[in-house]
């Protein structure tokens, strides 16, 4: 054989194996992309609100993003004043906090299956500090990231999961 042919099936085969490696490398993030969602559940605080009154927490927007070992998801929420949409509190509020609430779930996640650790995720509370006026009136949009930290270890378990991202408001 001539050094020159050598050389050339040895470039081809060479393209061929880095090709199917970022073919399978796709294919393992679409794995855990695929079917993946999030839903939210929201709790009331009242805790130094004026008389008492309740917040209602809205997902404007599904995570989006990367949610895989090593990636993160954005999630859109806003607040509104009263207990639920059409029944607005008649005092203003304040909406110091937005973040996971640790007294549901395994500290404010659950629906995590077997093997899939809880503290592979993380969520950062969002301050907002915002006074919302009395009636029919919603806060400024927040945005909550969510991170599935890259453990080294096997992380399939969590393929394409659906956790409940359980959310409340802090003083």
């Amino acid at each position: 054989m001539k050094p020159k042919t050598t050389r050339r099936r040895m470039r081809r085969a060479l393209l061929l194996i880095a090709a199917a490696a970022m073919i399978a490398a796709t294919a393992g993030l679409a794995y855990y992309l695929s079917n993946g969602s999030a839903t939210v559940t929201s709790t009331f605080s009242t805790a130094g609100q004026p008389a008492d009154t309740p917040i209602k927490l809205i997902v404007n927007s599904p995570i989006s993003g990367q949610l895989s070992p090593g990636g993160s998801g954005n999630l859109v929420v806003q607040a509104y004043n009263g207990s639920a949409v059409g029944t607005p509190n008649s005092v203003p509020v304040r909406l110091g906090k937005i973040g996971l609430n640790p007294a549901v779930g395994d500290n404010g996640i659950s629906g995590l299956p077997a093997g899939c650790n809880r503290a592979w995720f993380t969520l950062a509370d969002v301050t907002a500090n915002e006074v919302i006026p009395a009636g029919d009136n919603w806060s400024a949009e927040y945005t909550l990231t969510l991170n599935f930290v890259e453990s080294g270890t096997n992380q399939g378990a969590c393929q394409n999961i659906s956790p409940v991202l359980n959310l409340t408001t802090k003083p």
